[in-house]
This record gives C-alpha cells, sequence and structure tokens, in this order.
C-alpha cells in the first residue's frame, strides 16, 4: 500500500517550501521537487485551499507555508491531498461489505465485525503517528 503519487509529490512541495525562507514561484517549485510544474499547480492549488499555503500574486509573489513547519502535521498534508485516512474503506460510514466462503455468507454492516475493529485500530495508531509528525521533523 502506498500514497498516492500527488500525496508523495505534495509532501516535497512541503519540504521544499519549508526550508526556504523567501517566496518560490510554481516553477522554481516545480523544478526544485522535479515535478511537471502543470501537476505542482494543481497540488498547490489543493495546499493553498486546506490552508497549509500563502499565494501571492506579482512580480514578487509565490507560495510560503501559512504557518511554521513545526506547526504543520504529514496527517495534514495526507488529507488535505487524499481525504481522511482509512486503512480500509471498509471503515468509511455507511460501507456494507460482504465475503463469502464455502460454509459461510454474511454481511457486514460495520457492526460486530472483528475484521473491521482491527483495522478501525491500526487506522488510529497509523493516523496517530502522522498526527504526531511535523513537517519539521521531516527535514
Amino acid at each position: 500500500m502506498y500514497i498516492t503519487l500527488e500525496t508523495d509529490y505534495g509532501v516535497r512541495i512541503m519540504l521544499l517550501l519549508a526550508q526556504q525562507e523567501n517566496k518560490l514561484h510554481a516553477q522554481a517549485i516545480a523544478d526544485g521537487a522535479g515535478i511537471p510544474k502543470r501537476f505542482t499547480l494543481k497540488i498547490l492549488k489543493k495546499l493553498k485551499d486546506g490552508g497549509l499555503l500563502n499565494s501571492y500574486i506579482g512580480k514578487n509573489g509565490g507560495y510560503v507555508l501559512s504557518r511554521s513547519a513545526e506547526n504543520i502535521t504529514l496527517c495534514e498534508i495526507i488529507e488535505i491531498l487524499e481525504g481522511e485516512y482509512m486503512f480500509s474503506r471498509c471503515l468509511q460510514d455507511g460501507h456494507e461489505c460482504s465475503y463469502e466462503t464455502a460454509e459461510i455468507k454474511e454481511n457486514c454492516v460495520n457492526a460486530n465485525c472483528n475484521t473491521r475493529d482491527i483495522f478501525s485500530d491500526i487506522t488510529k495508531t497509523v493516523r496517530n503517528k502522522l498526527m504526531n509528525t511535523t513537517l519539521k521533523q521531516l527535514i
């Protein structure tokens, strides 16, 4: 299981910006992170809309972190780009799954399911680690 390419690039962009004292234009970010400019612009918009970046237009414009690197978590970056972290889709509200073996045919409606309980525990553990890992720690 991997994070998406978009999220991998988003983390690279945030790391690059965290190491800068000045604003960077999109092209400089794309070049510095090794990402196509078009994809960079798409990611920058999501990160800005998610409140992690400030953008400025004009000759002296560019992008900067909206707050310090020690106050931005890996969880925030991932969830802005991918949505809420879940180990399995079975943890989504209202998700119904079914499984069948030679002996059993059951429907799981998010209640009394051992698999769902374990996946929920895994999700909480990973999400907690992501929430306690800051951008500053990644630099």
